[in-house]
């Protein structure tokens, strides 16, 4: 088969500091044939100097956001916010695999290298690899989430552990409007009614939890991050 090319979804929200780790674990994949489209809901000057201190001129990187609103009002769709800025940038993906991160969270260095092994098999259209929790300094905590075969993968898999190819979107061109919070869920339960999510036991991301990580402020949030 061809060389494969892999695009990351990256949601960003005011995260001056954790972003930085989010960018640069995809800056540094042993695997450098990647688009990376920053897809951001309107932060802060902060934040988006940060992401533009370390994509620089990289022709690989693109920044996408929006009218930057009021820190201080508290939000009540950060959910369906977050899927609108995934639809934002679906239109710009190039790569072969897309991938998504969000900016508390980071990929293990060799992601793209591991993705790459399990879609050789031009048959396989979706893949997961496994997930490690740390807690907010980064360390891991103990949990993890892998399982060896998933039928139903809504709220069962994170949205970073997944891979899929491009071809995805010529049946599902948009995320669905959210309903819950796994809204990530929701698309991929979509997908496994079409083809068969195949694992790879191998870590390819980490997934910190922390006291204002989305699962912890659920249906609220302000402009207060880090």
């Amino acid at each position: 088969m061809n060389k494969l090319t892999h695009t990351v979804i990256l949601g960003s929200y005011n995260r001056p500091k954790l972003i930085s780790r989010a960018i640069t674990s995809i800056l540094d994949q042993t695997c450098q044939d990647f688009q990376l489209l920053v897809t951001d809901d309107g932060s802060n000057e902060a934040t988006l100097q940060a992401i533009r201190a370390l994509i620089g001129k990289d022709k690989r990187c693109t920044v996408h956001t929006v009218d930057r609103g009021d820190d201080l009002k508290e939000r009540k769709d950060c959910a369906n916010r977050a899927v609108q800025r995934i639809n934002d940038v679906i239109p710009l993906v190039s790569g072969d695999l897309v991938h998504y991160l969000a900016d508390d969270d980071w990929y293990d260095t060799r992601r793209f290298e591991v993705f790459n092994e399990l879609f050789s098999d031009d048959e396989i259209v979706v893949g997961y690899g496994r997930l490690i929790y740390v807690d907010v300094s980064g360390l891991p905590n103990g949990r993890t989430i892998y399982v060896d075969r998933v039928t139903d993968p809504c709220n069962v898999l994170d949205h970073n552990q997944v891979a899929h190819r491009k071809l995805v979107f010529d049946r599902f061109p948009r995320w669905a409007d959210a309903i819950d919070y796994s809204s990530e869920g929701h698309f991929f339960r979509s997908m496994s009614q079409h083809w068969e999510f195949h694992g790879i036991d191998q870590v390819i991301a980490y997934k910190r939890l922390h006291s204002l990580c989305m699962q912890v402020t659920l249906e609220r949030s302000t402009g207060k991050r880090e």
